[in-house]
């Protein structure tokens, strides 16, 4: 359930830097460190960033219920968000992933 995401995932978690999504489908993998590298120095400065952070915090935890429910849905979401991680990993100057 949405409760169960959010204990697992949510308020001690996150202040520890987890990402709900992320860290469900990669673990702590370097997918989810350019996660949150963005979150932390493109996001997290300025007022429109914390509001999507916000609205991240909110949404990610009912994204995790679906993805835990129908799993042939979560290889499509790794790949769209390991490209968008290497994306943010070469814009934040680090290096390619393999």
């Amino acid at each position: 359930t949405v409760t169960e995401i959010a204990e697992e995932y949510g308020n001690g978690l996150r202040r520890a830097g987890r990402c709900f999504v992320a860290s469900l489908l990669f673990g702590e993998a370097w997918q989810t460190q350019a996660r949150r590298q963005f979150r932390d120095k493109v996001l997290r400065p300025r007022g429109w960033g914390r509001g999507l952070i916000r609205l991240y915090y909110r949404g990610a935890p009912r994204v995790c219920v679906v993805l835990r429910r129908w799993p042939v849905l979560r290889r499509p979401v790794r790949v769209v968000l390991g490209v968008l991680a290497a994306g943010v990993r070469l814009m934040l100057g680090g290096a390619a992933p393999r």
